[in-house]
């Protein structure tokens, strides 16, 4: 089920210089660290699933889609019984390093055969909005549907057809990135991109990602969850209720009180918006008491950077020392009481990577003078740690109380108790919706550095992921890539979200504009995959004013719901127990990989079929030869045996190059680990 990542010895990694008040990260040794994170068996669940086998039953690996957390589960099969409720039993695998089963994984049979369950194709009949629909053959749908899109982008061009999905993106770039258009923009924008914007500005590209940097929650001491649930995803959960019983201290600080909070853990209501306000009161409380790592932060982040004071604008090491490169900062040496360069090393494309530092060099973290620049200018210098503990000395206790309706003692005393007792705090998962999101999860992430435990057991760690690369289509600044390693170009590099929100991710509702005024170009369809789009965008009138708009809303899903009323056609899917892939697990600490398939097809009478299907089939009626060219796909895939032969073939020999490519690299580990996703 996993494979270990685990190296010997504890301790921290040895790495460069991180950022801290903006800038690029340094990449460190992969994230890897000297302790295991694999979660223990759960000896009470493997019995049960003995017990099961021993009555007759069958253990299927699989893991729930439901939602983003993808957690390992089990489908118990009776041995041979036909597929119902009362012969398949779903139940948490106790192998699984992000195990968990909570109501979406247990109600998986329930949505298997329910008598709302999607069918067969529909289309529309009534006005849009009114869900008004005929069942339709699946041949006319995708003709239809195809018919439609060509006309659309013959007319306005291929990024004229937009996509959107919260956890199938990867299934929609199958169609929208093999068609050529760069709009397939998830909405994640209502969901985590705040966070990710948050860990880009402290630690930079590469470890801003979901679940690419996480408290180490196995061995937290001391866990504090400001607007962090835990109930997603469920296994990590799992992992937090085991360290509590080894004496972890949770702290929750929310409005409400978090299901998390109910035992053995303490809530801190705090006033909705007010989150930064308390967690720079924690940070000056740390600071002025002298409780956070300023070792750390001389040494490992961009704390003794030089800024302008006033508007922390860097200072450029060529405005003072000459000769020294453009794109360098500067530091003042304590050893050598002198300015010292420390440059950028960058990678091909120019994106900085990490920091080209001097041997030797004592950087003063705590520095402010007037220098004369190069050009006779005077600037008035300041640290950036000196710049931000400044601001941060607004938010005493009494100042952050007033704001946060938390008293001024609890404030104190969770600073104190965070910076004493192995504080870690969890960078978040949902945003809240208010103004300042981003500015919030950029400080959870600062305030581990202020820690200095960063990739230390207990700590803020880097996770890695399991190697495994799935077979997929990618589009990326106009270039395309397909399963098999097609080649092509587009003729638009940027999604319409990411040329109106550069350092956003997932804004869907950049489209709307361009639906409606056709600026900065026409928008005429959308798809949209397993998602419930007005549960996912605040302002529903906005968004049912913007579906009236399109001439082509094609919409995917296991059961009808609110934006099916305004789609032209809806097409009926299969979900993750009709599936078969393997994938890495996310949001589990070490590089781990799992295998999901519970053996199951559609009940009858369902004629659901999946994502990728019905996106390679679309391609092939309205551009045959770029089907053909950018999937490899020829000829119709009319059953979905014949779709499984080509797709799963294509998974089977993509995860039969993995295990081999492990093998080599340690003979017996890619044996091991294809056993291991069995269990």
């Amino acid at each position: 089920m996993r494979e270990d990542k685990t190296v010997d010895g504890p301790g921290s990694i040895g790495f460069s210089r991180r950022s801290l008040l903006s800038g690029a990260a340094a990449a460190s040794a992969a994230g890897t660290f000297g302790f295991s994170a694999l979660m223990p068996v759960d000896k009470a669940l493997a019995e049960q699933v003995e017990a099961l086998k021993a009555d007759g039953w069958e253990a299927h690996p699989c893991a729930c889609n439901v939602c983003g957390g993808y957690c390992g589960l089990l489908a118990m099969h009776k041995k041979g019984a036909p597929v119902s409720q009362e012969t398949v039993r779903i139940m948490p695998n106790p192998t699984h390093p992000q195990r968990g089963c909570c109501a979406r994984g247990a109600q998986a049979m329930w949505v298997w055969n329910h008598p709302m369950r999607l069918k067969k194709p529909l289309k529309r009949v009534g006005a849009r909005g009114d869900g008004k629909f005929q069942e339709i053959s699946w041949d006319q749908a995708l003709n239809e549907i195809a018919e439609r899109v060509k006309a659309i982008v013959e007319k306005d061009g291929e990024r004229a057809v937009t996509m959107s999905s919260h956890n199938f993106s990867a299934m929609q770039k199958w169609f929208g990135c093999a068609l050529g258009t760069p709009n397939v923009i998830s909405h994640s924008s209502t969901c985590n991109s705040a966070s990710i914007a948050g860990r880009r500005m402290v630690f930079g590209k590469g470890f801003d990602g979901a679940g690419k940097v996480e408290p180490d929650y196995a061995r937290a001491k001391y866990l504090l969850c400001v607007g962090r649930t835990l109930n997603c995803a469920i296994g990590v959960a799992a992992v937090v209720a085991r360290a509590k019983t080894e004496g972890t201290k949770v702290v929750f600080v929310d409005p409400r009180m978090p299901e998390g909070a109910l035992t053995g853990s303490e809530w801190i209501p705090i006033r909705p918006g007010a989150d930064s306000a308390f967690l720079l009161s924690l940070i000056h409380i740390g600071i002025t008491e002298k409780l956070v790592d300023f070792e750390f932060l001389r040494r490992h982040t961009n704390a003794p950077y030089l800024v302008e004071a006033g508007t922390r604008r860097p200072i450029a090491a060529s405005e003072i020392i000459a000769g020294a490169p453009e794109d360098a900062f500067v530091v003042m040496d304590r050893k050598t009481a002198s300015y010292v360069v420390m440059g950028l090393k960058k990678d091909d494309k120019g994106n900085a990577v990490g920091f080209a530092e001097p041997e030797g060099v004592d950087p003063e973290l705590d520095h402010a003078a007037r220098i004369t620049a190069l050009d006779g200018r005077e600037l008035e210098a300041e640290t950036c740690f000196r710049a931000f503990a400044a601001s941060a000395a607004h938010w005493t206790p009494q100042e952050a109380a007033r704001t946060t309706g938390i008293p001024a003692e609890t404030i104190t005393r969770v600073a104190r108790e965070f910076f004493t007792q192995g504080g870690v705090a969890d960078d978040g998962w949902y945003a809240s919706r208010n103004g300042n999101d981003t500015h919030d999860f950029a400080l959870l992430s600062l305030i581990n550095a202020f820690t200095g435990r960063i990739d230390q057991p207990g700590g803020f760690v880097v996770t890695q992921g399991g190697g495994f690369k799935a077979p997929g289509v990618s589009l990326s600044g106009g270039k395309g890539k397909g399963p098999h390693g097609e080649t092509w170009t587009a003729p638009e590099k940027k999604s319409l979200d990411k040329i109106l929100y550069p350092e956003g991710s997932g804004t869907y509702s950049a489209v709307f504009e361009a639906i409606e005024t056709g600026k900065p170009y026409p928008v005429r369809a959308a798809f949209f995959t397993g998602t419930t789009m007005f549960h996912r965008e605040a302002n529903s009138a906005r968004l049912a004013k913007a579906l009236m708009g399109l001439e082509l809303v094609v919409v995917q899903d296991i059961f009808p719901h609110e934006i099916c009323d305004y789609a032209d056609y809806v097409l009926p899917c299969t979900y993750f127990l009709e599936w078969h892939e393997y994938a890495g697990v996310k949001w589990a600490l070490n590089g781990n990989v799992q295998k999901n398939d519970a053996g199951i097809a559609p009940p009858q009478g369902c004629e659901a079929r999946e994502e990728v299907w019905q996106f390679a089939e679309i391609l092939r009626r309205a551009y045959p030869d770029r089907a053909k060219e950018r999937l490899g796909l020829e000829e119709e895939l009319k059953t979905r045996e014949a779709f499984k032969a080509w797709y799963d073939g294509m998974m089977d020999a993509a995860w039969a190059k993995f295990i081999a490519a492990k093998n080599k690299a340690k003979p017996g580990d890619g044996d091991r680990i294809a056993a291991e996703v069995e269990a």
